[in-house]
């Protein structure tokens, strides 16, 4: 048995020898069937912009990895048990150059989850094809997958795109762990950036340090602020406080999730509105420069 998140095989062992066993020979190869037709039905690959390899020739970045990690319902590391070649018949929306598989594998660590995971899962995965027509070899590799559940199976997911299976890639594990875990993620739906209403420039004490906080909109109609703070010395650092934050703000370092809000999120250049009000105060000039500062220190989205 795994941990609490992973459910017993034996329930669905002993569900599936029940139902087996109350059915005909003619009828059970029939329920067979058709369970496996409903569940590629049901489990068919979202399309993807990248072309699917059996394992990535580069590492995921750390945009795509919290881009698939948010957007998964279960991730898990497995030991990939067998996987069966679906045929074209059975997979009519494949792409030329691709075979699609019916992969089998064996959860050893359940990542994130909502709810529990069975030791035994079953997802689709499609492939592209050497010249030879010969796929990679997967059988008994260990794979870290993004995936979605499928709400009409217990045991079959779907991933998340088609190039949502990793092989061989602990680090990329202990990635998606962290961004799983970080408490900004329940709140990251109400923190994506749709805009910047104003600049706040202020100065700090003799020392010289001065800042300015920029206030952004959020999705769900709320507000945050990010913040560079520049120090006598030329120092610099970024905060970023979430919506109804009461404390102090998180400290933007990069391949986090406030990075990714930022990186993301943030506008190329401030809105006219913003540099016009901050003209009527004198402060334009330190708060277009200072923006321009804050998007060099987050860099680009990817």
């Amino acid at each position: 048995m795994l941990s609490p998140l992973s459910r017993p095989l034996w329930q669905f062992q002993s569900r599936i020898t029940r139902r087996a066993t109350a059915c005909p020979p003619l009828a059970r190869r029939t329920l067979r069937t058709g369970v496996l037709l409903t569940a590629l039905a049901l489990a068919a690959l979202p399309s993807a912009g990248h072309a699917a390899t059996a394992a990535a020739t580069t590492a995921p970045t750390y945009v795509e990895t919290a881009s698939r990690t948010l957007g998964s319902d279960v991730i898990v590391e497995a030991i990939i048990r067998k996987s069966s070649r679906i045929s074209a018949k059975q997979a009519p929306d494949l792409a030329p150059g691709r075979q699609r598989f019916l992969v089998e594998a064996e959860v050893v660590r359940v990542l994130a989850a909502r709810q529990p995971v069975p030791q035994i899962i079953r997802y689709l995965w499609d492939v592209e094809v050497a010249p030879g027509g010969k796929a990679p070899k997967i059988r008994k590799r260990a794979a870290t997958l993004f995936l979605r559940e499928v709400a009409t199976s217990d045991s079959m997911y779907q991933l998340v795109d088609r190039d949502a299976q990793f092989l061989d890639a602990p680090r990329l594990a202990e990635i998606a762990r962290g961004i799983a875990s970080d408490p900004l993620r329940a709140r990251i739906d109400a923190m994506r950036i749709v805009g910047i209403l104003e600049a706040t420039p202020m100065a700090h004490g003799p020392a010289g340090d001065r800042s300015t906080t920029y206030l952004l909109a959020t999705g769900d109609g709320g507000t945050m602020t990010a913040t560079l703070t520049t120090t006598a010395d030329g120092g610099q650092r970024i905060d970023l406080s979430p919506p109804d934050s009461l404390g102090d703000g998180i400290p933007v370092k990069n391949d986090s999730l406030a990075w990714y809000v930022l990186a993301c999120g943030l506008p190329e250049a401030l809105p006219e509105s913003v540099v016009d009000s901050a003209a009527r105060t004198g402060d334009s000039a330190q708060v277009v420069a200072d923006y321009l500062q804050l998007k060099r220190r987050i860099g680009p989205c990817q």
